[in-house]
């Protein structure tokens, strides 16, 4: 009877993912705070109290060096949710894996019980017609005290 090899080696779940920002102010406010500090969420009210005195070449150049920050927080946003979705990704299907392993081990336990159980049962010789005709025909065996 060929045997059910159950894989003794431990399941293993995935490290946990990193914790997601609470909102998306603090996810823009923590990539935007390395690329321009000036706007950060809290800093934007600000922005029109510092130009609103400001020199028109002074403006312009303001206005293309945000243009410039919002544009490399656009390419680290996209960057970051590529990266996010494939540990995402990956952290599922280590984690589907491992419960799959969980799930055959258990399986493999049941299989394994079973095939004993048959076995034992095996043991025990089974009757054959002519052994149930020949006890039919046989003598009662005697009352013993």
């Amino acid at each position: 009877m060929a045997q059910i090899q159950k894989d003794n080696t431990a399941a293993q779940f995935p490290a946990e993912l990193p914790p997601l920002p609470a909102s998306g102010v603090e996810l823009y406010d923590s990539i935007m705070q390395r690329i321009e500090p000036e706007l950060v969420s809290a800093e934007l009210p600000n922005v029109r109290k510092r130009l609103q005195n400001a020199k028109p070449e002074t403006l312009k150049m303001q206005a293309k060096k945000y243009l410039a920050a919002f544009g490399k927080f656009q390419e680290i946003l996209a960057l970051s949710e590529k990266r996010m979705s494939e540990e995402v990704r990956v952290f599922a299907h280590t984690t589907y894996a491992a419960l799959e392993k969980i799930a055959a081990s258990i399986d493999a336990d049941v299989i394994v019980s079973l095939e004993k159980e048959f076995a034992r049962t095996e043991d025990v010789k089974q009757k054959t017609p002519e052994d149930i005709l020949a006890e039919e025909t046989a003598p009662p065996a005697p009352n013993v005290l």
